[in-house]
């Protein structure tokens, strides 16, 4: 599936030369969609994920989303996302805990995967697809993997 990094506490230039270096998009950055896939860092404890959901957001404060239980009980964390335009800025909002609230709970610790799409390709049905790709994969290995997909 591609080159895999480390983030956590990565400068940012590193992490934009990386991207630029093993996923090149042939043109401008925001010429075309790109579907990215996050391997994401796990907590050892429910009670602390908990704790990260309700300081994130406030209307998680009676009843955290139910993506909560499914990720702790997953062995493997990852976030398929899809982005027109730069890319790079987005994944860097995603490792300063700022690009999703799955992402702010659950730090990015590797890029497995970017890939570029033409515009007119359906972005939708592509993460779909990819992320019963990561689901299917870990269930033939041995391992739970929970998927995020907004």
């Amino acid at each position: 599936m591609g080159s895999n990094y480390t983030l956590k506490d990565a400068p940012e230039h590193i992490i934009r030369d990386l991207i630029e270096r093993e996923y090149p998009n042939d043109g401008d950055v925001h010429s075309r969609n790109a579907l990215y896939l996050l391997r994401c860092r796990h907590s050892s404890s429910r009670e602390a994920i908990k704790r990260e959901v309700v300081r994130g957001e406030d209307s998680y404060y009676d009843s955290p989303p139910s993506w909560i239980d499914k990720a702790f009980d997953a062995d493997r964390l990852y976030y398929v996302g899809r982005y027109s335009g730069d890319v790079r800025e987005r994944i860097l909002k995603h490792c300063r805990g700022t690009g999703a609230n799955f992402t702010g709970i659950f730090p990015p610790v590797e890029i497995v995967t970017i890939k570029w799409i033409p515009g007119s390709e359906d972005t939708d049905e592509r993460e779909r697809k990819l992320a019963n790709q990561i689901q299917e994969s870990s269930e033939n290995n041995g391992y739970s993997a929970y998927v995020y997909q907004f």
